[in-house]
């Protein structure tokens, strides 16, 4: 029960610090500017991140014994923090932002933050361990990444990574399972809270990519953590599901560029709270599905993570893996025609104009 301080003390935190954070932004002039892509109509207060890390850090260094692991997680951490300000302030471009999120999550994985899969497949140690360290590094920046692809509506992403944390608080919490997986999720889950009663729509402040890209590295470290292959295999897909919104639509992300030969890193208005907005959606209609739709995903993953469900969690992941890439193709066939009728209409102009002269 002790350990729940951890919470509370991560939530007093960053709910202490999110008006002094307002304050300086605005008066350094660290705001989120509108712009085409962006929904908000006026200039938000950015480095909510550091808030939210500072509410993390505090419990987190109280009440793990600090070892290895502990010290990776949260230098990985602070640099991320960093970077993503100067990201926000300067806009740093995606190669470099990508290097820094390699050497992060090398850091940790180095540290022995990560998955242990390989050991079933070879017997050479070094390249069982050698594959392990790819899959992990590869995971923790594609959730870094996904974390903060979501971030595009008031409460999404903090939301979402709240909900999320609560699952693994669950799956983490209960006897026998890691200590310091548990308290990193406690006080995530804590500096989360604070930070969201000023993100709700209309918001406040945002968290930045400061916040995004290090709330998304603690995601992916607790999904690690959270694996116990040899006494659980469900533990593999639990915590996919778990993500599942995040994931999803990283994944139609990719997808669709990938259709429309666009480079990876091109922003663009079609994640799915985007999509929801132009359905006619509010804001906050819009946050409340996606919401539901990460509770759900939750509940699924933390029961296919206590009740060992392995092969329903594998066909869900099927099916979202299906469902994704049938959204995509539709999309691509209605820009195909779009573009097909753009043509078209252009070359019968061009024609009548032709036989006018």
């Amino acid at each position: 029960m002790g350990d729940l301080w951890a919470f509370v003390i991560a939530f007093l935190i960053s709910l202490l610090l999110m008006p002094l954070v307002i304050k300086f932004a605005n008066k350094n002039g660290i705001v989120d500017k509108p712009n085409g892509r962006k929904i908000h109509k006026k200039p938000v207060p950015l480095l909510g991140g550091a808030a939210i890390f500072i509410g993390f850090i505090i419990p987190f260094v109280i009440f793990s014994k600090i070892d290895f692991k502990v010290i990776s997680i949260a230098v990985a951490s602070a640099i991320l923090v960093v970077v993503g300000m100067f990201d926000d302030i300067y806009d740093i471009k995606a190669q470099k932002k990508l290097v820094v999120q390699i050497l992060c999550s090398t850091l940790v994985v180095v540290a022995g933050i990560r998955v242990n899969i390989s050991e079933y497949i070879t017997d050479n140690v070094y390249l069982a361990f050698l594959i392990d360290g790819l899959i992990s590094v590869c995971w923790i920046i594609g959730i870094i990444n996904a974390v903060n692809l979501i971030d595009g509506l008031d409460g999404l992403a903090g939301g979402v990574s709240f909900i999320a944390s609560i699952a693994f608080i669950i799956i983490l919490g209960r006897e026998g399972s890691d200590y310091i997986g548990y308290i990193i999720a406690l006080s995530l889950a804590g500096a989360i809270l604070g930070f969201l009663l000023y993100n709700f729509y209309p918001a406040k402040v945002f968290m930045g990519d400061m916040g995004s890209t290090f709330i998304g590295l603690l995601l992916a470290v607790l999904s690690i953590i959270a694996l116990d292959i040899p006494e659980n295999p469900a533990s593999i897909v639990a915590p996919i599901i778990i993500l599942a919104v995040p994931i999803f639509d990283t994944g139609l992300a990719i997808l669709r560029r990938i259709a429309q030969r666009q480079p990876l890193f091109l922003a663009d208005k079609n994640h799915l709270h985007h999509r929801l907005i132009a359905k006619g959606f509010s804001q906050r209609q819009a946050v409340f599905i996606i919401y539901s739709l990460a509770v759900l995903a939750a509940l699924v993953g933390v029961i296919v993570d206590i009740k060992q469900y392995f092969y329903i969690g594998a066909i869900v992941i099927g099916f979202l893996m299906v469902l994704g890439i049938l959204i995509n193709f539709r999309s691509f066939l209605r820009i195909r025609k779009a573009i097909e009728k753009t043509y078209g209409e252009i070359a019968s102009t061009g024609e009548r104009n032709m036989y006018v002269k």
